[in-house]
């Protein structure tokens, strides 16, 4: 548990220095570097929530209420960070002239306000799933329903960034035809 805590704090100094040199530096104002300094300001809280739930989990037994607002909080926290990447992954796969970019930035807002319905739908439903807790004096940890619908969103959300990045290398989701030229990549001649 010490290591646990002592790997947090060092997250936490790194997180507070990475958080101070990138707000006072001049960066353009775009979609990237707004959803950056939001995942920047959520981890904040994050690390600071895991720090509680590790304290209050090692006495759950004294702060019963208090352990569990802690431990829902850092789901919660884990979803938001999740939804906020997924946000983060369509900005940086699809902001270029491809066919399927254009759709997306079309259709931003609709992929916007759907992510955030998604995000207050799972958010209730980990709020009402139960939640349990392991403490045998050496590790502590929350497993149940909870935990588990969590490590599902979380799967097909990862499982969706891989597709947005597979489309993205790809250049959409539209095939180059063989002899095109205008989407064939360019050729490197050797130079003698």
């Amino acid at each position: 548990m010490i290591i646990g805590i002592t790997m947090l704090a060092v997250s936490l100094i790194y997180l507070i220095l990475t958080g101070v040199t990138y707000f006072t530096k001049k960066r353009l104002n775009n979609k990237e570097n707004k959803i950056y300094s939001l995942l920047i300001v959520v981890n904040l809280f994050g690390i600071i929530l895991e720090i509680c739930c590790i304290l209050s989990g090692s006495s759950r037994d004294k702060n019963v209420l208090l352990n569990g607002i802690f431990n829902r909080s850092f789901l919660i926290y884990i979803l938001s960070w999740v939804f906020t990447f997924t946000e983060y992954i369509l900005a940086i796969s699809f902001n270029n002239k491809k066919k399927i970019s254009i759709y997306v930035t079309q259709h931003s807002k609709f992929i916007n306000y759907m992510l955030l319905f998604l995000y207050g739908f799972f958010a209730i439903i980990l709020l009402y799933l139960p939640i349990y807790y392991f403490y045998d004096g050496t590790y502590v940890y929350s497993y149940g329903p909870a935990t588990s619908f969590l490590y599902f969103i979380n799967f097909l959300l990862i499982s969706f960034w891989l597709f947005c990045l597979v489309l993205y290398r790809r250049g959409g989701w539209c095939r180059r035809r063989p002899g095109d030229r205008r989407s064939a990549p360019p050729r490197h001649h050797p130079q003698g």
